[in-house]
């Protein structure tokens, strides 16, 4: 499973690396339009010869990266907290809007306190490498199905209609790459099966 919710620390380097090839897109800029801007040190006031304000010109640069790698961030990260997928069944293809549960805080949390999730949404649980996953239902008032999903994308095993409130643990049978909680009912009504394809964008 593609790890499309990626960490904070790797946003933040992205964001940096987009804002320096702005700036640097940006100063190629000023000096087609002027080459005065970056082509010479000095310049002459009325005092005499001083310092061309480079260091202004560099100031503000900085500031625009700051700026632009704060916004990429923002938008990156939101875009990591939800996204769709699609299941391929036997019978078609099916899309869901899901949350991704990233942090342990978050799959700590899961769907925990939701008194209500409507049809074709969900949450899906990411694990950076695959591993043994066990689930439950404490706290968790309404009824799901659980989708474990191999690396390959593949669902190795389906828990369906899950006792609300329970502490009953649910393992994924073996090594998992990802874990998607859908509505109670989801695997009956759109007929997902084991074995099953499922798509994140890209």
């Amino acid at each position: 499973m593609p790890d499309h919710a990626r960490r904070p620390f790797s946003l933040l380097f992205e964001a940096v690396s987009t804002g320096f090839y702005v700036i640097r897109r940006i100063k190629l800029i000023i000096q087609l339009a002027n080459p005065r801007l970056c082509l010479f040190k000095y310049y002459r006031n009325s005092n005499g010869f001083g310092v061309f304000p480079l260091k202004k010109c560099g100031l503000f640069l900085c500031c625009l990266l700051i700026v632009l790698s704060f916004i990429f961030l923002s938008q990156a990260t939101q875009a990591a907290g939800s996204g769709t997928l699609k299941i391929k069944t036997q019978t078609g293809t099916v899309q869901f809007k899901v949350e991704y549960a990233i942090t342990p805080a978050e799959k700590a949390k899961g769907l925990m306190y939701r008194t209500s999730l409507p049809q074709n949404t969900g949450m899906l649980f990411i694990y950076q490498k695959p591993t043994l996953v066990t689930m439950w239902m404490k706290n968790t008032p309404i009824s799901l199905d659980m989708f474990f999903i191999n690396r390959m994308g593949r669902i190795r095993y389906i828990e369906e209609k899950t006792q609300p409130n329970s502490t009953r643990q649910i393992h994924s049978g073996g090594q998992v790459s990802a874990v998607l909680e859908l509505p109670a009912g989801s695997a009956e009504n759109h007929g997902i099966k084991v074995g099953d394809l499922v798509i994140l964008p890209n």
